[in-house]
């Protein structure tokens, strides 16, 4: 739009067809036609779609115009990008902005003989924080310092044989320059669902009540969201929310365990809405809707965890990992109920507090704080009050598919750490790189940030996890490109293994420190004397 569209005449569509510039602004703002019907029937040279909209001098020009680019594409064996067209013709961007005449074909005479991708990535880049630009001009910088000083230490060899030798050398080095740039710009490549939602979050509401302003056609939005137009709001419940964040969850489940996941869950989304919803138009309102609920509702921890892994903070083997801790947590509490010799699918508060204790390593380096412990267990007394637990109905749904408090609180901390735990490793990695002088992380950086943050990591998985994130040839990058690999890596923090004996004795050994303490504390007259809570841990240890 900012260098102008050419023509067959080698003309700005602006100076040889003013009249063209908005034409369709007013069928578009009433919904007669979508961006896609005029960029479709351009594609096509129909004129159907045009005709109750345009005047005789516009559909003539418009006839012309389509059928010179048609033969002069023929000619050259491609295809004619039409977007530009649809932009002027529509006086807006894909994205529903606005433009003027005054803006068309401003910058031909700033950059003369400049193409239009050409302008387009230096747009691009501007859009790209200081911060990120900055590190990857660091890190260009930093490999040709490390060439130029590999050069120097070399003496120069006579002979044809060492001046190919040099060659190769010299190539194999601009090729893995050339490999770490494109590394250290897809790692600053920004998420357009990312940058819809923090639109979504500076909009006032008022204006999202009709419709919903869409993320464009560009090559980087995905299919479920591609269009150009604004896209209906059908108000979605959290109700409904829920039942497509489930119903998708169930159809990627089964698509992993069929060894068929290798497509991202967000072509998925896409594929899975036009196998039930059929109609293109109706596949992108569901997307849009769909994105809307889950950022909506993201305080439900189904919603939370859905819009994250579509923004890129987590992966979505989260998901598999919260489906197995509940699955161990309500597997532990059967084990301590049939452990009195008779289930009565009930738990003292207390034996469970400990239990929880145990389990998630409370205290310990790489296990759960001590507030987080209290959130839970204050999360079951608003649950369940008093000193039993009814445990089967910790982890139930209402009709609205939520959970009760406790439930809920397991999964948003567990979410929580796992975010917080890359926020950690990224500092880490950082502080082993400075303590060598620089700031290009190596396998060993990464290395010593893993088992700093996790002392009980082994040592083979430290090794594979450091060695995945490099290609070969390969031996540093940049914190963001290292982070953006880890975060592509499934990086499991050691829990120790989940059996009864080895609960047992990590809730025998917190029973003897209370213990302690309460005998150190002198009894207050008056005092109710505590209920015996051994009987639980002897009949345990009995069955065990």
């Amino acid at each position: 739009m900012l260098l102008g569209e050419e023509d067959t005449q080698h003309q700005t569509v602006l100076q040889s067809a003013p009249f063209i510039f908005a034409c369709m602004a007013k069928p578009l703002a009433d919904r007669a036609l979508v961006r896609q019907d005029i960029a479709t029937a351009l594609a096509q040279a129909s004129l159907q779609p045009f005709l109750t909209h345009l005047t005789g001098q516009q559909l003539a020009w418009l006839q012309r115009h389509m059928q010179l680019t048609a033969e002069s594409h023929a000619q050259e064996g491609g295809q004619h990008d039409w977007s530009l067209l649809v932009d002027f013709m529509c006086g807006s961007s894909a994205r529903g902005y606005a433009y003027t005449t005054d803006w068309y074909g401003s910058l031909r005479g700033h950059f003369p003989g400049n193409s239009i991708s050409n302008l387009a990535r230096q747009i691009d880049a501007a859009c790209i924080p200081t911060i990120h630009r900055v590190s990857a001009v660091e890190a260009d910088n930093d490999s040709l310092r490390r060439q130029l000083a590999e050069a120097k230490k070399k003496k120069p060899l006579m002979g044809t044989a060492s001046d190919d030798s040099a060659e190769e050398e010299a190539r194999a080095r601009a090729e893995a320059a050339a490999r770490q740039k494109e590394a250290e710009e897809a790692a600053v490549m920004p998420n357009p669902i990312n940058e819809y939602i923090e639109m979504l979050e500076e909009e006032d509401e008022a204006n999202l009540k009709a419709d919903f302003p869409s993320m464009g056609t560009g090559p980087e939005i995905p299919r479920v969201f591609k269009t150009g137009s604004r896209v209906r709001n059908k108000n979605i419940t959290k109700r409904q929310t829920e039942m497509l964040v489930k119903e998708i969850w169930k159809v990627r489940m089964a698509h992993r365990k069929a060894g068929k996941a290798g497509v991202e869950l967000v072509e998925m989304i896409f594929l899975h809405l036009q196998k039930t919803k059929g109609l293109h138009q109706a596949v992108i309102e569901t997307g849009y809707n769909f994105l809307y609920g889950c950022w909506k509702y993201s305080w439900d921890a189904d919603c939370e965890l859905f819009l994250k892994i579509l923004r890129g903070e987590v992966k979505e083997d989260v998901y598999v990992e919260q489906i197995q801790l509940q699955e161990e947590l309500e597997a532990l509490f059967i084990q301590l109920d049939k452990a009195k010799g008779r289930a009565t699918s009930s738990l003292g508060k207390g034996e469970l507090g400990d239990a929880l204790k145990a389990f998630f390593r409370v205290g310990q380096p790489g296990g759960k704080s001590e507030e987080r412990h209290d959130e839970l267990m204050q999360a079951l007394d608003e649950d369940q009050p008093g000193s039993k637990v009814l445990y089967k109905k910790l982890f139930e749904e209402d009709r609205e598919y939520n959970q009760g408090e406790f439930a809920e609180a397991v999964r948003d901390q567990f979410l929580n750490e796992r975010i917080e735990y890359y926020k950690e490793l990224e500092t880490a990695i950082a502080n082993a790189a400075a303590a060598d002088g620089t700031d290009m992380c190596t396998r060993d950086h990464v290395r010593a940030g893993l088992l700093h943050l996790d002392p009980d990591m082994a040592d083979h998985t430290a090794n594979t996890v450091s060695g995945s994130v490099f290609n070969s040839g390969q031996d540093s990058h940049s914190l963001p490109v290292i982070m953006k690999r880890l975060q592509n890596i499934t990086i499991k923090r050691s829990r120790g293994t989940f059996n009864k004996m080895s609960i047992i004795n990590k809730m025998r050994a917190l029973k003897a420190s209370a213990s302690k303490k309460q005998f150190d504390v002198p009894k207050m007259e008056g005092s109710a004397t505590p209920e015996p809570e051994g009987e639980m841990l002897r009949s345990l240890t009995s069955c065990a």
